[in-house]
This record gives structure tokens, sequence and C-alpha cells, in this order.
């Protein structure tokens, strides 16, 4: 093809073919290219300009839909505001990554080669934080039901993604919060993405004056100022807690160290009983001082440890005569596995033991299965007590013919009530008991246990 001229009558000429710049670009790329390097492009007032819609957080424009395999029970849950664009989106090949989505690469490991089925949409005319919350209340609807989940980030009111094109803090939004903050601390504290686009647009200043104490960056806990704010306290745990963002720069900086006023705290009030009650759950010495470090190193100061009975871990060092002895004590495997782990564990890494033991093979028929499953109450009953049964049967498809079922809490709306009195946000009750939050969003309780801000 003979190189052109892209002169601007030329390229002027050429754009007068299309109506919009979209279709400039696609019919004739280099000439648009031309004109947008040049800046040509702005003159062409016959080329419609795209203009992007814009939605605030409030709204309700945004869906939960989901792509369903009901044969394999294999669910994806999503939100959008446009879901054409997003069903085309994971039909696209990424051009960054050179390959497909989740959704899409499972679907074509099932054999459906062509286009995603169309998406099933739950439900619509949603605000953001809305769609947030039932896009977290059906995926675990789904899995709780016994369905894979593809979903792999977390979801959840301001936890997933705010989709294209949205602006989620507004002035009003940002004002809001702002007000109900003291300081600029608090504001940050509270929401970093508020604050941020609240101090970009120059708006904090209007709301939260600047406060003598507050240090915006990192960079500005110098030594001197951690060592300044450190000398108000006595202990560690009094200046991480009230000065958490010196504490951390200073642990970061490797200056506690020359703190040296500071002195840990430790507990004085701890008795021979408590430490005794709680070293009847541990096995292992290591176990009990990882759990409680305080109390252990009490239970030494007290010269109780001897009284507490701990099991002596084995340190042997497994040798092939060694592990050859002990795996002689036993007639399978699994039974080396069960009661000798280390010894089996080195054994299985240097491939001695099928030299000494049989690897045992069992082979069960559906009915066996099935009959075994029968010994328990729930599902819950199944994993707990024998998760190997229980995967044998999930992946044989046969957890629906056990009759077996998930032990749930049955909230109702009173249990839910005083559930969510414990708790002072929203995120902290999904956070915090999951069931019940569900059962309140459900229910339409959410509003009226945790009262938007006006």
């Amino acid at each position: 093809m003979k190189h052109r001229n892209l002169t601007y009558e030329l390229v002027t000429r050429l754009s007068r073919q299309y109506s919009s710049r979209f279709e400039f670009q696609k019919g004739d790329k280099a000439a648009y290219n031309k004109a947008l390097k040049e800046g040509w492009i702005e003159s062409y007032t016959w080329l419609g300009v795209p203009v992007r819609k814009i939605h605030d957080s409030l709204d309700r424009v945004h869906v939960v839909y989901a792509y369903l395999d009901e044969e394999n029970k294999v669910a994806y849950i999503g939100r959008t505001n446009n879901i054409r664009k997003r069903h085309s989106q994971h039909n696209r090949l990424s051009y960054k990554y050179k390959k497909y989505d989740v959704v899409k690469q499972y679907f074509i490991s099932i054999g459906m080669l062509d286009k995603l089925p169309d998406p099933f949409v739950v439900e619509t005319g949603l605000t953001l934080i809305e769609s947030q919350e039932k896009e977290d209340y059906y995926i675990n609807e789904y899995r709780s039901n016994g369905w894979k989940i593809l979903n792999r980030g977390k979801t959840g009111a301001n936890i997933s993604s705010t989709g294209s094109y949205v602006i989620k803090w507004t002035y009003d939004n940002c004002k809001d919060l702002a007000l109900s903050c003291k300081t600029r601390k608090e504001f940050e504290t509270k929401s970093p993405a508020a604050y941020a686009v609240s101090k970009e647009k120059g708006w904090i200043d209007k709301w939260l004056p600047v406060s003598a104490n507050y240090h915006e960056a990192e960079y500005s806990w110098t030594k001197e100022l951690c060592v300044e704010k450190a000398k108000k306290y006595t202990s560690f745990p009094d200046f991480r807690k009230q000065e958490p963002q010196a504490y951390n720069a200073a642990l970061r900086r490797g200056w506690l160290k020359e703190l040296n006023w500071l002195i840990k705290a430790k507990r004085t009030d701890i008795t021979k009983d408590e430490i005794l009650q709680l070293a009847k759950g541990y096995k292992y010495a290591s176990d009990f001082k990882k759990a409680y470090p305080s109390h252990y190193h009490c239970a030494i100061r007290l010269g109780v440890l001897k009284e507490l009975a701990f099991e002596v871990k084995d340190t042997r060092k497994w040798t092939y005569d060694t592990c050859h002895a002990e795996a002689l004590k036993y007639s399978t495997q699994i039974e080396f596995r069960k009661a000798s782990p280390v010894a089996y564990n080195v054994s299985l890494s240097n491939g001695w033991i099928n030299d000494w033991l049989p690897k045992t093979i069992i082979i069960r028929s559906n009915g066996e299965l099935l009959e075994e499953a029968k010994k328990f109450k729930t599902i819950n009953d199944l994993r707990r007590s024998d998760n190997s049964l229980y995967c044998l049967i999930l992946t044989r498809g046969l957890l629906e013919q056990t009759g077996l079922q998930y032990l749930r809490k049955q909230w109702t709306k009173e249990k839910v009530r005083e559930e969510a009195a414990r708790y002072n946000t929203r995120l902290a009750f999904q956070k915090g008991s999951k069931g019940a939050y569900n059962y309140a969003l459900k229910n339409k309780l959410i509003d009226e246990l945790f009262p938007k801000t006006k």
C-alpha cells in the first residue's frame, strides 16, 4: 500500500466520512491517530465526542448477576452497573495477560468453547453499597448450599470494586462523614478513600482544621518526634495504644530499643489455678507457651511447670534404621502415619516406606459410602469426624444422596438484635457474625440495627 501524506486538508476530508470519533478510529486508524497527535481532532465538531455516564453511589443502577453451572453446582456471582458491557468483558481475552478471566476459563474447561451463557440477573435497581452487600450475601448463600464459588476477591460493603464510571465519594458524602469526625486523623482512619478525595478537591479545609498532633505523611515521623511522644508513657502497651502511628514508625525504623524507659507490661494477677486450667487444653509445653506466653513464664516463676504434666515431644533423629524399626510395629502405612507422623514423613520423603509396608488402597462402592454416612447426623459431624470419607463422598457427587444437611444456627429477629448489639458498625457486624448479618440483610433489619448517617 502506498504511503499517504496525511496533511491537515486530507485528514479533515477523510474525517467527514464519519459521524463519531469511534467510527473514524475504526475506519481509518492512521488518519485518526494523525489527527489525535496533531490536535486537529478537537476542531472536528462533526465528530461526536463520547460522553461517559457518571453515576453517584446512591443511583439505583447496579445489578447482581450470576453465571451458573447447575449440573456441577458451580457459580460465579458478580455486580455491575452495565450488564451488557460486563458480559462482553467476561468473554474477552485480556490483552495484558493474554488469558481469559476465571469465568471464561471455567466454562472452557467443561467444553463450552463458544460464548458464555447469558448471565442470570439476580437483583436489579440497587445502590452501590446495596449491590456490594447483596453480592456477598448470594456468594455465601450458594456456598452454604454446597456450590463451588469461582469468585476470588473479597466481597462486602465498602470492600468489593466500585465498578466503572462510579463516583462514590461526592461532596455531600465526604462532608457528612468528615463532620462526624473530630479530627483529620479520625477522618482518615474511618475512610482513607473519602479523606483522599476531600484532600485532593480541597474540601477538607472547610470542614476540619489541621490538628497540631496530626502527622499526615509517614515520613513526618522523625526520631525526635517519636521520642517526644514516647516520653509521655511508661510502658510499651500504653505507647502503642495511645500513639499507634508514632509507635509503628519507631517499630519500623528500629527505634524502640532506644526507648529504654518504657517497660513491657507483665500481668501480676495470674494465679496457679488459672495456669492449671488453661494448660489442660494443650499436649505440649511449646504449644501452651505460644498460646499463653505470660502464663507460661509465670508458671516457671511459680515453679508449677512440672505439675502441668506436658508430654515430651519426640526429638529423636530419624535415620533409616530407626524409621525401619518404628515402621515394623504397624501393619499398614495408615497406622504408621497416625501413630508416628514424624517417622512416617521422613520415610515417605526418602522413599523407604514402600519397601517396608504395603500401600493401603481402599476402593469403596457408593453403597458402602452411603452406609458409612448414616452414622453421622450432619455434614458438619461427617467432616469433623472423618474428613477422608467426606471428601470421597463429595468427589463422587453423593453428598445429596446421604440426606445430611449442614448444621446452621437458627437466627430469629430477637437473636439477631442481641448479636448486633455487640458491634458498633455494619462492617464489624458483617465480619464478626456473618450468619446474623446475612439474616438481617435478607429480612431488611440492617437499617434498623445500624441507621445510616444523614
